[in-house]
């Protein structure tokens, strides 16, 4: 069975536009059967972009609770994985292809854990050894 990463864009339109997903997306993302996990790093990056106001939840009127994306993930049965040091130290081995450190650090976490990575980064496709779900209408 595979085990699937989802990116921060991802998770961040799982909670707050479901209709961004396609719907190969969208069926990963809701059948209980899959083994589908969000990073410690997309909620890192997403609080990053929330607190320089580069990110906001369209429709919001009060700000984002500090435990707003460990909810939806919960409410998602969506669980978050933590990073571990073999995961941190594969980034010496990755082409510096993807500038982002979030990215690459997801990157490595996938190809460590085994995971396959979905994402609309077509800059991840770049990746040695990495698996990637990109659905063909993304």
């Amino acid at each position: 069975m595979a085990r699937f990463l989802i990116d921060s864009h991802i998770f961040l339109w799982a909670i707050e536009a479901p209709e961004q997903l396609t719907p190969a997306e969208h069926a990963i993302l809701s059948d209980p059967s899959r083994d589908v996990s969000v990073s410690v790093v997309s909620i890192w990056e997403l609080s990053i972009k929330i607190a320089k106001g580069l990110l906001s939840a369209p429709g919001r009127k009060n700000p984002i609770p500090a435990d707003h994306f460990e909810r939806a993930a919960q409410s998602l049965e969506i669980p978050i994985i933590p990073i571990a040091a073999p995961e941190a130290e594969y980034i010496r081995q990755l082409p510096l292809i993807h500038r982002d450190p979030f990215d690459r650090l997801l990157i490595a976490q996938a190809i460590v854990t085994g995971r396959t990575i979905m994402t609309r980064d077509a800059a991840f496709s770049a990746y040695p050894g990495l698996q990637l779900f990109q659905h063909p209408s993304a």
